[in-house]
């Protein structure tokens, strides 16, 4: 007699092809990696720039700023941060970086270091610390301590920042983990 006639078709996993040529279950795409941009806005620059740029983290120090981006990453890669806030350079006295109301140079630098350096998880291959304060870039030293702290390359402007423009009057300098540096008149 035999067994009954089943129902419905039976068939092998992939409809019968080889299984070699059975498609797989496609992995779910990984989240695109994040650009953001942070801004001092308690300076009247700042504030004026913050119209030009969407959905922006506002910082207050340098524990604000990293605490934000922390938050904002929620375990996704950033490939760029853009900072904005007041820079200055001197011979004689260096660069110095403005982080809300926390000044940092070289000569404070360790004070922050650990800071900074909490944000090392976000940054994925290839990632780069975008300072958009003027003059800063020609601080050699300092742009390497933030290279070192970030653990990725940074990108510095050699003269006036325009942050509503986007652009440095001076060109860029750009610092690699590689200890490479290297101008550009372009981002």
């Amino acid at each position: 007699m035999g067994f009954p006639k089943p129902k419905f078709p039976i068939k092998p996993p992939g409809g019968g092809m080889p299984p070699h040529l059975v498609p797989s279950t496609p992995k779910p795409a990984a989240p695109p990696d994040l650009e953001i941009v942070a801004i001092n806005v308690a300076t009247d620059a700042g504030w004026f720039s913050s119209g030009f740029w969407y959905d922006e983290i506002e910082f207050t120090s340098a524990s604000d700023l990293v605490a934000q981006v922390l938050a904002r990453s929620k375990g996704r890669k950033v490939r760029r941060l853009r900072i904005m806030d007041h820079g200055e350079y001197s011979a004689a006295s260096g660069g110095l970086v403005d982080f809300g109301t926390d000044t940092v140079a070289g000569w404070n630098f360790k004070t922050y270091e650990s800071t900074f350096r909490l944000l090392r998880p976000c940054f994925g291959a290839g990632a780069v610390v975008h300072l958009m304060h003027c003059y800063v870039g020609n601080d050699t030293d300092l742009m390497n301590q933030f290279v070192a702290a970030f653990n990725c390359d940074v990108l510095a402007g050699l003269g006036m920042t325009n942050g509503a423009l986007n652009t440095n009057f001076g060109g860029y300098q750009y610092f690699t983990r590689t200890g490479v540096s290297y101008g550009s008149p372009y981002l």
